[in-house]
């Protein structure tokens, strides 16, 4: 069943368009898959700045709004909210926003190519991808990152009767 979704933008003050979208089972947007959300002839697209805010740059060029503001509470803060016309991100790397908008446009469902695996990250990597979807309020991937160092750190550190052990 299609149904037809009225959307005003107003940061271009233009009139409201309507976008067909192919919604099945009475499904409303929250059940939508990214793909679904990143409709390419019909989701505005945004520009997201990373590093530092006083020498910021873009990280990621054309990221789809509606992908954005689906997974992170900031993003829907500012970009639907404040009607901001780009995102930025302070002090986050590009390849840790790169990394979190493309776990985005995967949904969370654990469909990733090698190099967009959580264990494929370092420690450091890891604390830096938890403290930035937190900020960004990105709930489902900094709970995934949090299990995956807990898993670390459980693997790597050794209890008392290990170092009992060695300590002999």
């Amino acid at each position: 069943m299609a149904t037809s979704v009225s959307v005003h933008d107003s940061r271009h003050n233009s009139a409201p368009k309507t976008h067909a979208l192919s919604l099945t089972n009475n499904r409303n947007m929250d059940s939508l898959t990214p793909i679904e959300l990143a409709e390419p002839k019909m989701d505005p697209k945004v520009n997201i700045f990373v590093w530092p805010i006083d020498d910021h740059y873009i990280g990621i060029e054309n990221a789809f709004e509606n992908v954005l503001t689906h997974f992170s509470g900031f993003a829907k803060k500012e970009l639907v909210d404040r009607h901001a016309k780009s995102l930025v991100l302070p002090d986050v790397p590009k390849h840790i926003a790169t990394f979190i908008y493309r776990q985005m446009l995967m949904g969370d469902k654990g469909v990733h190519g090698p190099s967009l695996k959580l264990e494929n990250l370092r420690v450091p990597e890891l604390l830096a991808l938890y403290s930035h979807c937190k900020n960004i309020e990105y709930e489902s991937l900094m709970v995934q990152a949090i299990h995956c160092l807990r898993f670390r750190l459980q693997t790597v550190l050794l209890d008392v009767n290990q170092l009992s052990i060695i300590f002999k």
